[in-house]
């Protein structure tokens, strides 16, 4: 069993608080990346669409096709924001963990 004191507590604390902080920054770029693309993609896919002649499964057809590199970047920064999303989320459970364990060695301490 490791032996885990108040200050190594204390400082892993004060390390998630700062990565959890870096984690909103970055969960802000990684959503508004993926928006963006997004848009991109249904920018593309409707004006192929609008801008093709024929029947309208046609028409749908050639423009998945004329977005597949948007669609595709887009669902990459899909891929992005969820990984750091699940890191944030880590990062909360981690910090709850470090939490429960100051608790039981404010309880040590005090006995």
């Amino acid at each position: 069993m490791e032996i885990v004191t108040p200050d190594q507590i204390i400082n892993a604390l004060s390390a998630l608080r700062i990565e959890g902080e870096k984690g909103i920054e970055a969960q802000y770029q990684a959503e508004r990346d993926l928006a963006i693309k997004q848009l991109a993609a249904e920018q593309i896919e409707a004006a192929a669409f609008l801008r093709m002649k024929g029947l309208v499964g046609e028409r749908q057809a050639i423009a998945k096709l004329e977005s597949h590199e948007a669609r595709q970047e887009a669902e990459l920064a899909k891929a992005v924001f969820n990984r750091v999303r699940t890191k944030m989320q880590q990062l909360q459970q981690q910090q709850s963990a470090l939490q429960t364990q100051a608790r039981l060695v404010e309880i040590t301490y005090r006995s």
